[in-house]
Order: structure tokens, then sequence, then C-alpha cells
């Protein structure tokens, strides 16, 4: 489960942040014909230039906040202090502070934003924080009055005219959109039952399906994964992955998917989004989708091996990701990798080396 929004948690507690940037005098301008391209051959990051400085931004349409960068990776000098406050979530007995800084300008060739809060968040040195690939998380580009392509056939994102009819190859889906926030879903049928999941690209683990609504049968594997509650400390969380066979019109795929106990939401994966072309028309509350190559739907689960994730915590390497069949278990410490004992010192590199390779038994590790 290596979620990206986990590196910014503090932006799912904001479950009104358009409220929040109403009163600002916030100002969006979208620019219509024009081509934002995605950066890479990932298709999951673009450029924004925040008070002038370029940042690489992740397009996280599941993120609760227009903007959120990660600390390390942000200028503080080039802001304004907005509003500073305590905010306590899911973990009652612990407090957090966080700092809102509002910028002069937020542009790129499709946008052109002024007044925008901008959420900032941290991570301790010895958490290892260090990703070239985005510096931050965006969210504003479907918020456009006027419908909005997402195009991952050719890797650009760009804003249409209006739409009297649905465009030419591409098919109506039911869908909801958030009031209070850039959040939509879109209606999916899977094990012949239906449900409006979130369109999530910054799931980048499995299609996570509601407990209370989808029933799968054959288990395949599990999964224990750490996440951290708002006060830092470790929550140990459990996923049951599953095939699920889902229909979409009159085409017919599976997909493998995940189950936590208890959850009550369905997530699409960013897998899953990228395997089509999107029209989103926020004004008008509809969906269009337009399917790239059915040959490729198909995603089942499939594993040769276990499957890990090593990280920083207080000054520590340990197992934060481990499927079932791991003789690794979940929380145990990394004490030396290839005969080399895990200081301060080469923390980071060693977590760097596990998280790049895909087998660890390949590597000599011991843990305690």
């Amino acid at each position: 489960m290596k979620k990206i929004i986990l590196l910014f948690v503090f932006a799912y507690l904001l479950t009104s942040c358009k409220e929040i940037a109403n009163a600002f005098n916030q100002s969006y301008i979208y620019e219509k014909g024009v081509v934002l391209n995605f950066n890479n051959d990932n298709k999951k990051t673009v450029t924004a230039s925040i008070n002038g400085a370029n940042y690489n931004l992740y397009f996280d349409t599941g993120s609760g906040a227009d903007v959120t960068i990660n600390e390390a990776k942000f200028d503080l000098k080039q802001a304004k202090i907005l509003r500073q406050r305590d905010i306590s979530g899911f973990d009652k007995q612990y407090k957090v502070s966080s700092v809102y800084y509002v910028t002069d300008s937020i542009s790129s060739k499709l946008f052109r934003l002024k007044n925008i809060p901008i959420f900032i968040t941290g991570r301790e040195k010895e958490d290892c924080f260090h990703n070239d690939e985005y510096e931050g998380l965006i969210n504003i580009m479907t918020d456009s009055d006027l419908p909005v392509e997402l195009n991952y056939e050719k890797g650009y994102i760009k804003i249409l005219d209006k739409l009297q009819t649905a465009p030419i190859g591409y098919t109506f889906m039911e869908s909801k959109f958030s009031s209070v926030s850039s959040v939509f879903k879109i209606k999916l049928f899977a094990l012949g039952r239906s449900d409006f999941f979130i369109f999530d690209t910054g799931n980048n683990g499995p299609i996570l399906l509601n407990d209370e609504i989808f029933k799968p049968k054959e288990l395949l594997n599990s999964i224990d994964y750490i996440g951290k509650s708002v006060g830092g400390s470790q929550i140990v969380n459990h996923l049951k992955m599953y095939d699920a066979d889902f229909q979409m019109k009159n085409t017919k795929f599976t997909q493998y998917v995940g189950i936590s106990k208890g959850s009550k939401r369905s997530i699409v994966n960013f897998n899953f989004i990228k395997k089509f072309n999107w029209i989103i028309d926020r004004k008008n509350k509809k969906i269009y989708y337009k399917i790239i190559d059915a040959t490729k739907l198909n995603n089942p689960y499939s594993k040769n091996h276990a499957v890990h994730v090593a990280s920083a915590y207080q000054g520590k390497l340990i197992v934060s990701y481990s499927t079932s069949d791991s003789n690794f278990g979940i929380s145990k410490e990394i004490i030396s990798v290839n005969n080399k004992t895990i200081t301060p010192q080469n923390l980071c590199e060693m977590q760097s080396l596990l998280n790049s390779t895909e087998d660890w038994e390949k590597l000599n590790i011991k843990i305690k």
C-alpha cells in the first residue's frame, strides 16, 4: 500500500477545504483548449509554478486539499502565513499543529490561481523522505466550470468547450460530486453488486471495496501495513486480497481488489484509471469514459513471492508492509542487510536498497 497520501495525512482531515478557500477571495481561471502534459510516461505528475518557483506535483484526485506541499520541498519564505491552528482528528489524545499558507499565484499552461491556501506537511529527517517523482499534491484540475479531459492514452489534461451531447466514442457513467471538495465518485458494478467508487489517482495500491456491500469468496492473500495516527503513533492495518469480476456496460474484466474489515468506502486506483480516457463535467455532474485498450483491462492478482516495504521509524528500520507469506513479520526491526549493520548514518541508504529490491529473499536480512 504505497499510497502517497500517507506522506500528507492531514490533508484528509480537511473535509471542507473549499469552504476554507472561499474565505480568502481565491480566484480560479482555466485556459480553454490548452493542453497540460503529464511530466513523464507514468502520467502521474504535472508542473505548476507557485509564486514563481516550479514544483513537480502529483495529480491526486483523492486528496481533500487543493494543494499540499511537503515541508522539506517547500521554501516557506516565499509565502505569507495565513492561519495556524491545532487539529485533532482520529486520535483525540494527540494534538498536532498545522500551518496554512496563502500564495500570490499558482499557475501552469492550464490554469491561473490566486490567493489559494496551501497545506504544508512535514516529515522528520529520520523518515528518509526523498522522492524525486513529486514534491506535493495538486487537485484542482477537475474544478473547472467547463468539462475537463483526462487523456491517459496521449498523456495530457485539457479544458474543453461546453458539451451539448455525449462526446463521440465516450460512454456516460453515473457519478457523484462532493460540494465541499474536489473529490468525486463513479458508479461501478463488481461481483454482481454496485457502489460509487472514489476516483483516486493517488491510490497506487489495489482497488478497494466497501466491506458492507461486496463479499468476495476466494481469499488469495492478506497484507499487513503500517499507517500513522494524527499524533504520529503507528497503526497496523489489515487488507485481504481477492479477484473480482467487473462490468462496464457490455465490457467485462477481472481486477484484483482489497477489502479492509469494516471499511465503508470503495476506491478505484491509478492502475484502473489510466486504462481509460475521461471527461469530467463537474458543473453538470456528468462523467464520460472511453476504453483505451479493452484487452488490457484484466488485472488479476498475480504474485511470485512475498512483498515487503521498509520504513524508518524513531531511528530504526522496520518492516512496514508485508504479505501473509512473508518471513519478515510486520513491525519487525531490521538490524542488518547483506552483513551491514543498520546505523543512523546508513539507515536511509538501506531503506532505499530494500524498497528497490523486488524479492527480499535475494538479500541477507536479519531482524529481531
